[in-house]
Protein backbone atom coordinates (compact mmCIF):
# COMPACT_ATOMS: atom_id res chain seq x y z
CA UNK A 1 0.00 0.00 0.00
CA UNK A 2 1.30 3.56 -0.93
CA UNK A 3 1.16 6.40 1.65
CA UNK A 4 1.49 9.59 0.46
CA UNK A 5 0.94 12.34 2.89
CA UNK A 6 -1.44 15.26 0.76
CA UNK A 7 -3.14 18.41 0.95
CA UNK A 8 -5.97 17.30 2.38
CA UNK A 9 -4.61 14.89 5.06
CA UNK A 10 -4.18 18.53 7.24
CA UNK A 11 -7.48 19.47 7.58
CA UNK A 12 -8.81 16.53 8.17
CA UNK A 13 -5.99 15.71 11.08
CA UNK A 14 -6.87 19.41 12.56
CA UNK A 15 -10.71 18.39 12.45
CA UNK A 16 -9.80 15.09 14.30
CA UNK A 17 -8.16 17.10 16.80
CA UNK A 18 -10.64 19.61 17.75
CA UNK A 19 -13.15 16.64 18.13
CA UNK A 20 -10.20 14.88 21.07
CA UNK A 21 -10.99 18.30 22.79
CA UNK A 22 -7.27 19.31 21.92
CA UNK A 23 -6.06 22.93 22.98
CA UNK A 24 -5.57 25.16 20.10
CA UNK A 25 -2.03 25.98 20.47
CA UNK A 26 -1.29 22.11 20.48
CA UNK A 27 -3.17 21.70 17.42
CA UNK A 28 -0.97 24.26 15.76
CA UNK A 29 2.10 22.53 16.74
CA UNK A 30 1.21 19.05 15.61
CA UNK A 31 0.02 20.46 12.31
CA UNK A 32 3.69 22.65 11.94
CA UNK A 33 5.50 19.50 13.09
CA UNK A 34 3.58 17.50 10.51
CA UNK A 35 4.19 20.24 7.81
CA UNK A 36 8.13 19.85 8.37
CA UNK A 37 7.72 16.45 7.54
CA UNK A 38 6.04 16.73 4.12
CA UNK A 39 8.25 19.37 3.29
CA UNK A 40 11.19 17.46 4.51
CA UNK A 41 9.87 14.04 2.71
CA UNK A 42 9.24 15.95 -0.66
CA UNK A 43 5.90 14.22 -2.06
CA UNK A 44 8.02 10.77 -1.71
CA UNK A 45 6.01 7.62 -0.15
CA UNK A 46 5.99 7.55 3.82
CA UNK A 47 7.60 4.71 5.38
CA UNK A 48 9.08 3.59 8.29
CA UNK A 49 12.59 4.06 6.81
CA UNK A 50 12.10 7.25 5.80
CA UNK A 51 10.79 8.64 9.07
CA UNK A 52 13.85 6.93 10.80
CA UNK A 53 15.63 8.72 8.77
CA UNK A 54 14.09 12.22 9.30
CA UNK A 55 14.50 11.58 13.13
CA UNK A 56 18.28 10.70 12.79
CA UNK A 57 18.69 13.96 10.88
CA UNK A 58 16.65 16.26 13.12
CA UNK A 59 19.92 17.26 15.20
CA UNK A 60 17.70 18.47 17.84
CA UNK A 61 17.57 17.78 21.67
CA UNK A 62 15.99 14.45 22.69
CA UNK A 63 13.26 15.84 24.43
CA UNK A 64 12.51 17.95 21.12
CA UNK A 65 12.60 15.47 18.90
CA UNK A 66 10.41 12.96 21.03
CA UNK A 67 7.90 16.01 20.65
CA UNK A 68 8.23 16.01 16.99
CA UNK A 69 7.73 11.86 16.95
CA UNK A 70 4.56 12.25 19.29
CA UNK A 71 3.08 14.80 16.32
CA UNK A 72 4.20 12.69 13.74
CA UNK A 73 2.80 9.47 15.27
CA UNK A 74 -0.21 10.67 16.05
CA UNK A 75 -0.98 12.04 12.57
CA UNK A 76 0.06 8.04 11.86
CA UNK A 77 -2.48 6.55 13.63
CA UNK A 78 -5.14 9.33 12.54
CA UNK A 79 -4.57 8.27 9.18
CA UNK A 80 -4.35 4.35 10.10
CA UNK A 81 -0.75 4.37 9.29
CA UNK A 82 0.59 2.06 12.30
CA UNK A 83 3.11 0.91 10.11
CA UNK A 84 5.04 4.41 9.76
CA UNK A 85 4.77 4.86 13.76
CA UNK A 86 8.42 4.56 15.24
CA UNK A 87 9.82 4.81 18.60
CA UNK A 88 10.73 7.96 20.83
CA UNK A 89 14.33 8.40 21.84
CA UNK A 90 15.15 7.20 25.40
CA UNK A 91 15.33 9.91 27.75
CA UNK A 92 17.31 9.49 30.92
CA UNK A 93 15.53 11.60 33.38
CA UNK A 94 17.17 14.02 36.06
CA UNK A 95 15.26 14.21 38.91
CA UNK A 96 16.65 17.79 40.18
CA UNK A 97 18.30 20.48 38.59
CA UNK A 98 22.04 21.11 39.37
CA UNK A 99 23.24 23.43 41.83
CA UNK A 100 24.52 26.05 39.53
CA UNK A 101 20.60 26.42 38.21
CA UNK A 102 18.99 26.99 41.50
CA UNK A 103 18.46 30.68 42.99
CA UNK A 104 20.05 31.04 46.27
CA UNK A 105 18.31 33.21 49.25
CA UNK A 106 20.67 36.32 48.03
CA UNK A 107 19.54 36.07 44.21
CA UNK A 108 15.98 35.77 45.07
CA UNK A 109 15.83 38.68 47.79
CA UNK A 110 18.11 40.57 45.18
CA UNK A 111 15.20 39.97 42.50
CA UNK A 112 12.41 41.00 44.50
CA UNK A 113 14.23 44.07 45.68
CA UNK A 114 15.04 44.90 42.42
CA UNK A 115 10.96 44.63 41.29
CA UNK A 116 10.38 47.07 44.52
CA UNK A 117 12.96 48.88 43.02
CA UNK A 118 11.12 49.18 39.32
CA UNK A 119 7.70 49.94 41.45
CA UNK A 120 6.48 46.73 39.94
CA UNK A 121 4.20 44.97 42.39
CA UNK A 122 2.90 42.12 39.36
CA UNK A 123 6.55 41.10 38.50
CA UNK A 124 7.66 40.76 42.29
CA UNK A 125 4.39 38.35 42.98
CA UNK A 126 5.13 36.80 39.56
CA UNK A 127 8.87 36.32 41.19
CA UNK A 128 7.44 35.27 44.76
CA UNK A 129 5.12 32.94 42.78
CA UNK A 130 7.49 31.10 40.29
CA UNK A 131 10.41 30.69 43.30
CA UNK A 132 7.46 29.19 45.97
CA UNK A 133 5.47 27.05 43.04
CA UNK A 134 8.61 26.01 41.19
CA UNK A 135 6.33 26.87 37.84
CA UNK A 136 7.92 26.38 34.62
CA UNK A 137 9.11 29.66 33.20
CA UNK A 138 7.10 28.56 30.09
CA UNK A 139 3.80 28.21 32.34
CA UNK A 140 4.23 32.25 33.35
CA UNK A 141 1.98 33.07 30.91
CA UNK A 142 -1.15 31.77 32.73
CA UNK A 143 -0.16 32.65 36.07
CA UNK A 144 0.05 36.47 34.87
CA UNK A 145 -2.99 36.68 32.44
CA UNK A 146 -5.52 34.56 34.70
CA UNK A 147 -3.95 35.70 38.54
CA UNK A 148 -2.37 38.64 38.80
Amino acid sequence: MERRIEAGHFETFRQWLVEEKREPAIIEKYLWKVRAFAAWLGGDQVTKEQVAMWKKQLGCQPATVNRKLSALNKFFSFLGWQGCRVKHLKIQQRVFRSRERELNREEYIRLLETAKVLGSERLELLIETICATVVRMSEEKCISTKFI
